[in-house]
């Protein structure tokens, strides 16, 4: 069994995927980086809330011409808003660092 890494990166509660060229299993997925704005506006984060996905992960298998491909699929939440319900704006992201182990 060898670990596998990729990178990918995802705006919040949009699904993001990654390809491994064999089949993986034991995923996991860890925030790598993070970037998150109220746009233009001055304002106080009263909430930051970070979810790389772990709990909604899907995975597939697909064959094509002989050759296999794994997809994961992920959702992650980013969720920040200030005492006046103001959100993060559209292009806030999540880089997240994909572990998983071959079978």
């Amino acid at each position: 069994m060898a670990l596998i890494f990729r990178n990918a990166s995802a705006q919040s509660s949009q699904k993001g995927s990654i390809d491994f060229d064999q089949n993986v299993a034991n995923i996991y997925l860890v925030k790598g980086g993070l970037q998150a704005s109220f746009g233009n506006d001055d304002h106080h984060v009263q909430e930051l809330i970070i979810d790389a996905g772990n709990g909604a992960l899907t995975t597939s298998s697909t064959e094509e011409d002989g050759t296999w491909t794994w997809k994961v699929v992920f959702t992650p939440n980013l969720s920040m808003k200030d005492d006046s319900g103001h959100k993060q704006s559209s292009s806030s992201s999540l880089d997240l660092l994909v572990m998983a182990s071959s079978t």
